[in-house]
């Protein structure tokens, strides 16, 4: 179904649930592609698998709306205001944020690509609530930001939690980096490979936050505080290039005079395998649980929700990136075992493996599949293929993550020290 059509139902969604809302002044205006929608109001939706596209927001409001499992891509909102909305699993692709208001707002699970946000707060609020008990507590959970744009945006009054800021190589495009982060709780998140200068944490609580690949000054943390056994972490890349003091290395634990002298004489850079993480979109749960601490750790992986560019032949990205990276961490499962495109991942890795005599394989798995599957279980357009890839790694010793099945179990503390437990393995 083409993209028009999507806005079509959508606009049509709105029409239809007209019960609480307010339509005044709607313009359409056919422009291209485009479809440009102003100052109305949009009350108490739920809004689910829906795919927008193409719109311009301008002067618009949503209260009460909830966004489940929906794609925004190329969508802009600009003067529009959020009241006590959420967004749970939703993807944003190239969606602009201007001069927007996002309060007592939830955004959970969600990934953001190349978005824009420009002039716009994101906070908590009493005023706004319709009652105490329907209030939704602005919070951002399990979600990416990637390749962002801010410019003058704020997050003030929030819980940001197991979330990740990635930037991006600035040679390639630059990157905008002014956000400020004020009386917000961070816990378990990660920033890395962006440009932190011009940006600012303050009155901040950090709790087990990575800074990898950071650039950070002395402005940066400001009036930080760290709960009582939290500890966060700080790459040797970000030492290295950031101009901080005294007092932000001790965030870190890092005492001492001149640490960063120190570090320059002892190693410039600490190397570990870098890994493609191979998995079925059907355990994207744990993998997602499994990248986010690799990344914490700062170790160079490629995750396909968080770095597969839109737009190419998804076998020349998984070729390109299996060949770029030192290892293939594969996540051994029922579903992953099925999956063409999980042993076209793992054909590319065993020609690699013959063509630079090398061990590529660096397998886990999440269920017993691996040991229990026969060649005669396979299909036979596929079972010379699948079994030769199988039997391949059957070789290699492979981790068991099997105890590791729900969401509450991914953030617990044995998941973490057994991802801990690998993260020694991967070091050279």
């Amino acid at each position: 179904m083409e993209k028009k059509n999507y806005n079509e139902e959508f606009l049509e969604l709105l029409k239809k649930n007209n019960n609480s809302n307010s339509y005044s002044n709607r313009q359409l205006n056919n422009n291209g592609t485009k479809i440009t929608i102003s100052g109305i109001t949009i009350e108490e939706h739920i809004i689910i698998d829906k795919s927008i596209g193409d719109i311009e927001f301008t002067a618009c409001t949503f209260k009460d709306v909830k966004f489940h499992n929906c794609g925004l891509s190329e969508t802009s909102f600009t003067i529009c205001n959020f009241y006590n909305c959420a967004f749970y699993t939703s993807y944003f692709e190239y969606v602009n944020f201007t001069s927007c208001y996002i309060i007592n707002t939830r955004i959970d699970s969600c990934q953001f690509d190349k978005c824009t946000f420009s002039d716009t707060i994101i906070t908590e609020s009493y005023k706004f609530s319709n009652s105490e008990l329907n209030r939704i507590y602005n919070a951002i959970n399990f979600t990416s930001f990637n390749e962002c744009n801010y410019y003058q945006t704020s997050i003030i009054d929030a819980e940001i939690f197991n979330t990740n800021f990635v930037g991006i190589n600035k040679e390639v495009l630059p990157v905008l980096t002014e956000l400020t982060i004020r009386r917000t709780r961070l816990t378990k998140n990660v920033f890395s490979d962006i440009d932190l200068t011009d940006s600012v944490l303050t009155e901040c609580e950090i709790i087990n936050t990575s800074f990898i690949n950071t650039l950070l000054t002395q402005k940066t943390l400001n009036n930080i505080k760290q709960t009582e056994n939290s500890s966060c972490f700080i790459d040797l890349q970000t030492i290295l290039k950031s101009d901080i003091n005294e007092e932000t290395f001790k965030l870190f634990g890092v005492h001492g005079f001149d640490p960063k002298g120190y570090i320059k004489d002892l190693v410039t850079e600490m190397k570990f395998q870098s890994v493609f993480i191979s998995y079925s979109f059907e355990d994207k749960e744990f993998a997602r649980a499994l990248s986010h601490i690799l990344m914490t750790r700062g170790i160079k992986s490629f995750f396909w929700e968080r770095d597969a560019p839109g737009g190419r032949r998804l076998k020349k990205i998984m070729y390109e990136n299996i060949h770029s990276h030192d290892r293939l961490l594969f996540i051994a499962s029922k579903n992953s075992l099925k999956s063409e495109a999980c042993h076209y991942e793992l054909n590319e890795a065993r020609e690699k493996q013959n063509k630079e005599w090398k061990d590529i394989y660096f397998p886990i798995h999440i269920d017993s599949y691996l040991f229990e599957v026969h060649k005669e279980d396979i299909p036979r357009k596929h079972r010379d293929a699948f079994w030769e890839n199988i039997e391949e790694v059957k070789e290699f010793n492979s981790k068991d993550f099997s105890s590791f099945k729900t969401k509450e179990d991914y953030k617990s503390k044995e998941f973490e020290e057994a991802v801990v437990q690998l993260i020694k393995d991967l070091k050279l």
